[in-house]
C-alpha cells in the first residue's frame, strides 16, 4: 500500500510561548487519541512518540519533554529553529518510509526550511491531522509580514530604489556640473552619477531586502523580554525618512527642471 502525504510551507507567522503550547496540545491530543485506540493491539509498537528540536544561540537540543523545551525557549536570547515531531516506531526505523509521521518545522533563519508535513498509509488520518494543525498554525499569521514579503512588494522596492537613484543622481549632477568646464556639463554629470548608482544598486538591493526581512521576518519568535514595539517604531521611522527623501528630491527636480532641460 502506498503512503499518503500532505504538506505545505508555513509562512508569515508570529509565534510565542503560548502559541507553541497550543500547537503542542493539538499534537498531544492527536497522539493520545491514536494511542488510546490502539492500546493492547499487536504488535506492541503501535503508538506515537513526541519529541522536539530547538536551536537557539548557536546551539541545539533534541528533547522529549516539552516543559524543558519551553524553558530553553524562554531563556534563549535568540531562537533560530523550533521543530515538533510525532512518529511511530515504524516511521523512526524506516526513516519515514512507512508508518505514521508528523513534522512541523519553524525556522527563523531560512524560510525554505519551514515545513508542515503528515504521512501515513491511512488517508483519513493524514487529512484530519493535517487540517487540524493547518488551522491551528493559521491562527498565528502576521498580516504585516504577509504584505511586506509579497513579490510585488519586492518589485515596488526595486522601482522605488531606481526612482530614488534617478532623483539623487539629478541632485548630485546639479552640484557637480557647476565645477565642470565642459559643454552640457549637467547631462554629463547626470549620466556619470546615474551609472555609478545603477552599478551600486546591484549590491544595495539585497541589503534593502535583508532590512525588510529583519523587520518583517517569515517566522518571528516573540519573547517575553519585549523589543517588538521598538522594532516597529524604527521600521516606521525608516519608511518615513525614505518617503520624505523621495518627496524632497521630487520637488527639487520640479523647481530646477528648466535648468536640467537647457
Amino acid at each position: 500500500m502506498g503512503m499518503f502525504l500532505r504538506d505545505e510551507l508555513p509562512s508569515n507567522l508570529v509565534l510565542n510561548e503560548e502559541s507553541l503550547k497550543r500547537i503542542n496540545m493539538d499534537i498531544a491530543e492527536i497522539a493520545n487519541s491514536y494511542n488510546s485506540a490502539t492500546k493492547g493491539d499487536e504488535p506492541r509498537d503501535r503508538h506515537l512518540d513526541q519529541f522536539y528540536i530547538i536551536r537557539f544561540d548557536n546551539r541545539g537540543f533534541k528533547l522529549y519533554n516539552f516543559d524543558e523545551v519551553i524553558r530553553h525557549f524562554s531563556d534563549a536570547d535568540r531562537v533560530e529553529r523550533f521543530i515538533f515531531y510525532l512518529e511511530s516506531p515504524e516511521a523512526t526505523k524506516s526513516n519515514k518510509i512507512v508508518g505514521k509521521s508528523l513534522e512541523i518545522r519553524f525556522d527563523a533563519l531560512n524560510p525554505a526550511n519551514c515545513y508542515l508535513g503528515v504521512t501515513d498509509d491511512d488517508c483519513n488520518w493524514v487529512d484530519s491531522t493535517f487540517t487540524k494543525l493547518q488551522e491551528r498554525i493559521g491562527k498565528y499569521g502576521n498580516i504585516y509580514a504577509r504584505i511586506a514579503r509579497k513579490r510585488v512588494i519586492s518589485f515596488v522596492i526595486q522601482i522605488i530604489g531606481v526612482a530614488v537613484g534617478f532623483l539623487l543622481s539629478f541632485f548630485l549632477a546639479d552640484l557637480i556640473s557647476t565645477r565642470l568646464a565642459i559643454q552640457s556639463s549637467l547631462w554629463f554629470a547626470f549620466i556619470l552619477v546615474f551609472l555609478l548608482f545603477s552599478n551600486s544598486w546591484t549590491f544595495v538591493y539585497p541589503l534593502v531586502l535583508k532590512i525588510r526581512d529583519f523587520y518583517y521576518p517569515n517566522i518571528s519568535f516573540k519573547k517575553q523580554k519585549g523589543g517588538g514595539f521598538i522594532k516597529e517604531i524604527i521600521g516606521a521611522l525608516i519608511i518615513t525618512i525614505i518617503i520624505s527623501t523621495i518627496i524632497g528630491l521630487f520637488w527639487y527636480i520640479i523647481d530646477n527642471i528648466g535648468e536640467f532641460i537647457k
